[in-house]
């Protein structure tokens, strides 16, 4: 009873207090907080495949305000393209080929006065199941040598890309004798050669020079005698993601087996040339010889060091497309070599060499080895004098006349190349420019025309005595200035309509058109407007309808590349591949030389527009 009267006393003390007084005050009106926006997702996001692609889920937005707008992303590269309409966020997913499940989440946000609501939602990708290397090829080593493997990969997926090669087993080891670490090292070497190509990644990974697909057989040449390799193959992505285990298979090379044979050996020294003679006592048998200063090297190590020059010169051959026995035939001799010239650095002593090689680029002799040291340099009296006379736009006529059969170097550039250098730095130089200096010596008189010349320049032709690796004579030269540009009025276009499949044309003309295979063969007409003398055409790789795109897509570009290697035919056939762009690129010039404007055009071929082959006509 107690607890019932205290809860009546309390009662009666409310009524009373109510009824006390004679104004009652109303109470204040009640506060009313506006709703906060609330993000209501879809949650039915689970779990994406490995193979990733595009994907959506509904949202809407309780208590919405007027003017708010929803905004979606996530923090992880594997999603990207977040789209928000009305209801719905669609983004992408990318492959998965970490060989992990990843997870991350979808952030969203919702502005609306000033103010900011968030959520999330958390998503998940499966990871691809990583084919033990084992289960995924077969490696069978078909043909060995000293310095020659050739295996057979056979992938147990015909579909799967994939990249294999061969390792030194002392290179493994440097990594840590990591598969891991192998397959890092991998995509390293083909980023470069894709940087050097100038491709991304993934085109060159799917170009020929790339990864592979089915059964394929992989051959090196140039390998070390009596050393322990890896074969191995791995599943690889175009994008560079590892999609197998890595396997591989040891072997070792064939050790060194030699044979007696001895060379009489002659050495003539003329300044800094060696004129040399070599008698081998077997005339049927080929060798290697060279040169190598004393200093840098012991006789006993000539045979294992130039083993392993050799072995990479014949493998720059084989890349070239040689087999290993013609790089072979290229690089030794057979019977007496006679009068045979080194040019060589001055006072300095070196061993003059010779080695018998076998058809497979094993050095199978003790060298023969004989010891001779140079003179300094023999100077020259020849005096060189140059002329330039009709000079035009793009070309000017020389004539070089020399008091002498001596040997010397002409090349003529830009003035502004070497402006502010002195003769010694200038011929410096040149003669460091190997390339330059394979295809710019001369001897007696000489004459001939300059093309490709830019108009209204300033040029400089050079001339100097060289013999044996030195000047020997000062520095000869005459500048010249082309006249101003004048275009003339002819103009230049490409008619083409039809192109077809190189396979079908390859098969009514397999002797005359052999490599056109996959290929669109696009037959085009050349057409000119105006009193044309000539004309000048060809095809590159890409759009290059901007002058200003690149140093190779200006005027000037073109015009020297196509003078030099154009095509100047009515019509001829362009040999295509499907699926890129390209830019039929062309100019006239009129009967007095002067160019008229470049004509560029953009063409991209599928195969879906070939036309029959019953349609094709030889140009």
């Amino acid at each position: 009873m107690k607890y019932r009267f205290v809860c009546f006393a309390a009662l009666c003390l409310f009524v009373f207090a109510a009824c006390e007084g004679t104004d009652p005050v109303p109470p204040d009106d009640p506060v009313v907080e506006e709703p906060v926006p609330e993000i209501m997702a879809d949650s039915v996001l689970a779990s994406f495949p490995v193979g990733g692609g595009e994907f959506s889920f509904s949202y809407y937005i309780k208590d919405a305000c007027e003017g708010g707008s929803l905004s979606a992303w996530s923090d992880v590269s594997w999603m990207s393209s977040f789209t928000v309409s009305a209801d719905k966020i669609s983004f992408k997913v990318a492959e998965n080929l970490s060989g992990e499940e990843r997870s991350s989440e979808i952030k969203m946000a919702y502005l609306y006065n000033g103010k900011k609501t968030e959520a999330s939602v958390a998503v998940s990708q499966l990871a691809i199941d990583v084919v033990p290397g084992d289960e995924a090829f077969d490696i069978k080593i078909e043909e060995l040598s000293q310095v020659y493997a050739r295996v057979r990969v056979i992938p147990a997926d015909a579909d799967l890309a994939y990249s294999s090669m061969f390792v030194e087993k002392s290179f493994y080891d440097e990594l840590g004798s990591s598969d891991e670490a192998l397959f890092d090292y991998l995509v390293e070497m083909y980023e470069g050669y894709a940087l050097d190509a100038g491709m991304p990644l993934e085109d060159y990974l799917a170009s020929q020079n790339g990864l592979r697909k089915g059964e394929g057989v992989v051959e090196l040449s140039g390998m070390k005698t009596d050393s322990e390799y890896y074969a191995f193959a791995v599943g690889m992505s175009y994008d560079g993601e590892q999609t197998t285990g890595l396997y591989k298979v040891l072997f070792k090379t064939l050790s060194l087996e030699l044979i007696d044979m001895s060379f009489d050996m002659d050495v003539r020294v003329d300044g800094t040339a060696a004129y040399v003679t070599i008698e081998p006592d077997v005339q049927y048998q080929r060798y290697v010889f060279d040169a190598v200063n004393s200093s840098t090297i012991a006789v006993e190590d000539i045979l294992s060091v130039y083993q392993d020059y050799i072995s990479s010169v014949i493998k720059d051959y084989v890349n070239f497309g040689m087999s290993v026995e013609q790089a072979v035939m290229q690089i030794s001799s057979v019977g007496t070599v006679t009068d045979y010239r080194f040019d060589l650095d001055e006072y300095t002593s070196y061993y003059l060499f010779a080695i018998a090689i076998d058809k497979e680029g094993v050095l199978i002799s003790q060298p023969g080895v004989t010891e001779f040291a140079t003179e300094g340099v023999k100077q020259s009296d020849n005096e060189i004098t140059i002329t330039v006379s009709n000079i035009k736009e793009r070309s000017a006529d020389y004539e070089l006349v020399a008091t002498n059969e001596d040997n010397y170097v002409f090349v003529w550039r830009e003035a502004s190349v070497y402006a502010g250098m002195s003769d010694e730095q200038i011929i410096n130089d040149i003669i460091s420019q190997d390339e330059v200096m394979r295809t710019s010596q001369y001897s007696g008189d000489k004459s001939g025309t300059f093309s490709g010349l830019k108009p209204g320049t300033d040029y400089v032709v050079y001339a100097f005595g060289y013999y044996g690796g030195f000047a020997n004579t000062g520095l000869f030269k005459t500048s010249f200035t082309t006249q101003a540009q004048m275009l003339s009025d002819v103009t230049f276009w490409l008619e083409h309509e039809k192109y077809f499949l190189g396979d079908e044309v390859k098969e009514i003309y397999p002797d005359l058109y052999p490599y056109m295979d996959g290929k669109a063969v696009l037959p085009v007409t050349a057409m000119t407007e105006g009193d044309a003398g000539g004309y000048f055409y060809h095809v590159f790789a890409g759009d290059i309808t901007d002058p200003s795109s690149s140093n190779y897509a200006t005027d000037d570009y073109l015009y020297e590349a196509l003078t030099n290697q154009g095509y100047t035919a009515p019509s001829t056939l362009l040999y295509l591949d499907f699926g890129q762009t390209f830019t039929l690129v062309g100019f006239a010039s009129d009967h007095d030389g002067h160019y008229g404007p470049v004509y560029r055009e953009v063409i991209f071929l599928t195969e879906d527009g070939v036309s029959p082959i019953d349609e094709f006509r030889l140009p």
